[in-house]
């Protein structure tokens, strides 16, 4: 869904847009298309009824059947954007962005599918992974000109955070086939797999531009940056920079030639 909207007077817009996904996904947790050279008269089942096993050379392809695997997983992408215009040459705006993934999955393996003669019992596989992240960034800008000048003034932040966790355990010994999608049945819970990772960032910064003409340019920028990826004693830090610019091909002693058609020094600090 996307949704974008304005005031009479163009003085307040919005834009938005959501995108949400949910899928299920039930299949055969094995590849069965390597059985396609598999002899034609091959018996699949023997005179009992049971499945047909040959030695512990050979699976039967129809036994693979009896395993399965569901996952389920979620994804939520939204942003919105709002501005409005407080004066002509002042504007205030806002960026917020959302994400969210998280995936279930389970895997049964029963007894009934592996070959009597090698089989160590049922098994079964649980997983999950959550993924959240957001950021919020506003921002105030100010432009304003006089005659010649041009000044331009920019005031923002930003605030960010992801969090990721996801777990893959594997469960054995159960009473029955049946309770294979009952974690809690498991004889034997083995963790294959356990993260957490929190990040999160936070930023604010000014810039001011001015400039004669079009032809000399003057900026200057400052940030304070923090992090957790930063070190412990040192999770904040401060950058800032200057600038010139001079667009001599803008000159009047340049304007009747026809060999350059722009031409810029520049220099910076920081």
């Amino acid at each position: 869904m996307n949704l974008s909207t304005q005031s009479k007077d163009q003085r307040f817009k919005l834009n938005s847009s959501f995108n949400l996904n949910l899928d299920r996904n039930n299949t055969v947790p094995t590849d069965i298309a390597q059985f396609y050279n598999l002899a034609p008269n091959y018996p699949l089942y023997d005179e009992k009824g049971d499945y047909y096993w040959f030695q512990q050379t050979l699976q039967n392809p129809a036994a693979y059947m009896e395993r399965s695997s569901v996952s389920k997983s979620k994804s939520l992408l939204a942003n919105f954007s709002a501005e409005y215009a407080i004066l002509p040459e002042l504007v205030a705006k806002v960026n917020v962005g959302y994400n969210l993934k998280s995936m279930d999955q389970t895997r049964l393996l029963p007894n009934a599918g592996f070959n009597p003669l090698t089989s160590t019992g049922s098994t079964a596989s649980y997983g999950n992974s959550d993924y959240q992240s957001y950021i919020v960034e506003p921002q105030l800008n100010y432009s304003k000109n006089f005659g010649k000048h041009e000044f331009k003034f920019l005031l923002g932040g930003t605030w960010q955070q992801r969090i990721s966790e996801g777990k893959y355990l594997d469960g054995s010994s159960y009473p029955s086939d049946s309770q294979l999608a009952n974690m809690a049945a498991a004889g034997v819970i083995a963790i294959r797999n356990n993260q957490y990772a929190d990040y999160r960032y936070q930023s604010a910064f000014a810039r001011i531009n001015y400039a004669y003409a079009d032809r000399y340019l003057v900026n200057a920028s400052y940030r304070r940056d923090g992090s957790s990826r930063f070190g412990p004693n040192n999770k904040y830090g401060n950058f800032g920079s200057i600038g010139a610019a001079w667009v001599f091909s803008s000159e009047e002693f340049l304007k009747d030639q026809s060999i350059l058609s722009f031409g810029k020094l520049r220099a910076s600090w920081g």
